[in-house]
């Protein structure tokens, strides 16, 4: 059986050990896909998980938020930070547990978590440049961009590495090494693992073109170029590591989605002041 049946036959097994996302996760799922759902709803199916509510208070009260009064329950947390962005915070804390690598030598992985959290951030605020009205949505697509990586490097290290070091020795952009070695790369990975998790297609569809619209459907290739400019953006701007030593050219994405050259710089010097916020959301959270 080559890699490629081994990596399809792993995601598609009943008897898998891929990780499964604890159950607070389909829970909010289930309050999300309510139209009729509440604040007080999200915030009652959080507080049932005592380390996520413990994280979700230090993190309303860390400077990433720089909210001027202490946040002293999950109920106002919500109320202040909002009902769609804690959401993508909680699911994205979940994922980050579950994806806890035993094999970290393959790559730096408090760089690769930085970018994550760096590419949501840029996902966010491009929409709020754009006046989109699922922003929360992009943040948490951009968060999660990557993590068909961290699939390769937890159940095919050593295939993985081997990715890794032509990636390095040749400078070509690290996807591509990947389908060309391994069948699949690790845009596709991300979305055949939301897939499973039962995840919307507003976060399965961005994710898994994150590196080529090709084929996209239209209702989401708009925000698939979305997380593929925040993903270049965090590239040029030096932010954390997502272990492609090649900076592809996005002028046709940026051209497409209506940003000059000004845009650009307005949107690195905002990731430039982000920093340290990124780095602290990243301590409160893994």
């Amino acid at each position: 059986m080559n890699i490629t049946d081994r990596i399809s036959d792993l995601i598609r097994s009943k008897h898998t050990q891929l990780p499964t996302l604890p159950v607070i996760i389909q829970k909010i799922m289930d309050v999300v896909s309510d139209e009729d759902s509440s604040a007080s709803q999200l915030s009652e199916v959080i507080k049932k998980d005592q380390a996520i509510s413990n994280k979700i208070l230090r993190l309303a009260n860390s400077a990433y938020f720089g909210f001027p009064t202490t946040v002293d329950s999950v109920g106002h947390a919500v109320a202040l930070i909002g009902f769609n962005e804690i959401t993508g915070i909680v699911i994205g804390m979940s994922v980050m547990k579950v994806f806890k690598t035993q094999n970290p030598k393959h790559m730096d992985m408090d760089a690769l978590w930085t970018h994550a959290i760096g590419c949501g951030n840029a996902a966010k605020h491009i929409s709020k440049m754009l006046s989109v009205d699922f922003e929360e949505n992009l943040f948490l697509a951009g968060l999660l961009h990557d993590i068909g990586k961290i699939f390769f490097i937890e159940y095919f290290p050593d295939e993985y590495q081997r990715v890794l070091t032509e990636t390095a020795q040749t400078g070509r952009a690290l996807h591509e090494v990947e389908y060309d070695l391994m069948g699949i790369n690790h845009a596709q990975i991300a979305g055949k693992l939301m897939n499973q998790w039962n995840f919307p297609d507003t976060l399965v569809v961005p994710c898994s073109y994150h590196h080529d619209t090709t084929g996209c459907p239209e209702d989401h290739h708009r925000s698939a170029r979305i997380i593929q400019y925040a993903n270049y953006l965090c590239h040029i701007s030096g932010l954390g590591s997502s272990g492609n030593p090649l900076i592809e050219d996005n002028l046709d994405t940026r051209n497409e989605l209506g940003f000059g050259k000004n845009d650009e710089d307005t949107m690195k010097m905002h990731l430039y002041s982000q920093v340290d916020n990124i780095q602290r959301f990243l301590q409160v959270i893994s």
